[in-house]
């Protein structure tokens, strides 16, 4: 029986589903974020019929919603959204809550990623996870005793913000969006997607194997920023760029450990274990409202 529902909200798609008291994952559907909303009315419209469409919905304990942005967890809304600007300051877990009667929480959804990946992913069993999602953007968060670290301003382990390399954050330097821009404007030609960066570095490109051998680099600093403020039992990494991992994996962690401090050298990395963690960690952030 479905005891928590969860909701991972995405610039392109919504996945909604439903977790049991075991924390399997009993339903899922996914839709079009966008079609047929134009107002942020429109778009709670949208997330409250998806919720009453999951199988036993009344008897659900709570709901969570992973969305793409910043949560302000003292009055629960989304302050920046930067891919759905619908969401930003959007009533979102006030209007949903009473008209579900159940309580609504939200997490920006990369940490309900990390969440998941912690409990039940390539971080379960570890006290400390660090997990990050490369993906169309870059984010992550870092998970102790099964809990999100969110800092005193909710913007601790916020890693999209991280500075890397003369004052560029490491979405600007890691994330798939930008692989693929930086390509593109090198060749003067559009650029589909990061996957094509790493298959022309192989094939020789000098502009992608350039780009490819920075990304390697600047993954292997973030590794140590990582390590050093967190020190965690292992970093996980997750998200679409990850298909591609054996072009560049192996090669950030052996730089990582090249550089690292000696007592931070043998820190475990793991490639994350579910395919789409956000659901999954909107369901646990149910489970924890719920408690």
């Amino acid at each position: 029986m479905i005891q928590y529902i969860g909701l991972d909200v995405g610039g392109t798609s919504i996945r909604a589903g439903g977790m049991d008291e075991t924390g399997q994952v009993r339903f899922e559907t996914k839709v079009p974020t966008c079609q047929g909303v134009a107002t942020g009315a429109d778009l709670i419209a949208k997330l409250e019929a998806l919720i009453r469409a999951v199988p036993g919905w009344a008897e659900a304990r709570a709901v969570g919603i992973g969305v793409p942005g910043a949560v302000d967890r003292r009055t629960n809304t989304v302050t920046v959204a930067d891919n759905l600007t619908l969401l930003n300051g959007l009533p979102l877990a006030q209007t949903l809550s009473p008209a579900l009667g159940k309580p609504v929480l939200l997490e920006n959804d990369a940490r309900a990623a990390a969440l998941a990946e912690a409990v039940s992913g390539a971080g379960a069993g570890k006290e400390t996870v660090c997990y990050m999602t490369i993906s169309t953007g870059l984010g992550g968060a870092m998970v102790k005793n099964g809990q999100i670290y969110h800092g005193s301003t909710n913007m601790g382990s916020y890693l999209c913000r991280m500075i890397l390399d003369g004052g560029q954050n490491c979405e600007a330097l890691l994330s798939g969006t930008s692989l693929r821009r930086r390509l593109a404007a090198e060749l003067g030609r559009p650029v589909d997607d990061a996957g094509e960066v790493f298959a022309l570095a192989a094939s020789g490109d000098p502009a992608a194997t350039a780009l490819v051998e920075g990304f390697r680099a600047h993954l292997a600093v973030l590794f140590l920023n990582l390590a050093v403020t967190f020190n965690p039992d292992v970093i996980v990494a997750g998200g679409g760029v990850m298909q591609a991992a054996d072009h560049f994996w192996d090669q950030a962690i052996a730089r990582f450990r090249a550089l690292a401090h000696p007592q931070l050298r043998d820190t475990a990395f793991a490639r994350a274990a579910h395919r789409e963690p956000g659901l999954l960690g909107a369901c646990l952030l149910a489970r924890e409202g719920a408690d």
